[in-house]
């Protein structure tokens, strides 16, 4: 879970940025002039670091993302997402030429969006197995291995109970 801190921050650079750029760069004027820590980038991975960062409630934390925040009903769907895709929220990169494929080129899906892949995933999610996390803690990385990593997988997962007459109906148990 974000901190009040990475929350308020991200919310108000969401905010301005959705502004014209006189209110912009009053709200901007208002935030601190320092920060121990400035994150570009508010993706998955910027807020995670974020947050992380927040646990030490002395550490004041600046996240900087490109884009506003996105709240579009099809985002909280699952694959409900390709609904929702559209310039706003992803870069228009193309991939480089494929040399294998006769150099042809392919646009490339990457978010733009408050909340990075996460709001344009369609709600899939995916982990690797234990033995790629072991290998990474194997080249010297210590707690990324798969005992260190699991407590934050289950951190990061929720499961939510049907109502009854809904796990009755679709036969969940």
């Amino acid at each position: 879970m974000l901190s009040t801190t990475t929350l308020a921050v991200a919310a108000i650079l969401g905010i301005t940025s959705a502004l014209p750029n006189s209110a912009a760069q009053t709200q901007v004027n208002a935030l601190k002039d320092t920060w121990d820590y400035v994150i570009v980038g508010g993706g998955v991975t910027g807020l995670v670091v974020a947050n992380r960062l927040t646990e030490d409630k002395k550490k004041s934390v600046l996240v900087i993302e490109a884009s506003a925040a996105y709240d579009n009903p099809n985002i909280r769907l699952p694959y409900g997402a390709t609904y929702a895709l559209n310039e706003t929220l992803l870069w228009g990169y193309i991939s480089q030429p494929e040399p294998y494929i006769a150099n042809k080129t392919f646009p490339t899906r990457v978010a733009r969006v408050l909340g990075g892949g996460s709001v344009v995933n369609g709600m899939l999610y995916d982990r690797a197995a234990a033995g790629d996390y072991d290998a990474w803690e194997a080249l010297g990385n210590k707690g990324w291995g798969w005992e260190g990593m699991f407590l934050y997988f289950k951190k990061s997962t929720e499961f939510i109970k049907p109502p009854a007459d809904v796990a009755e109906k679709l036969n969940i148990t």
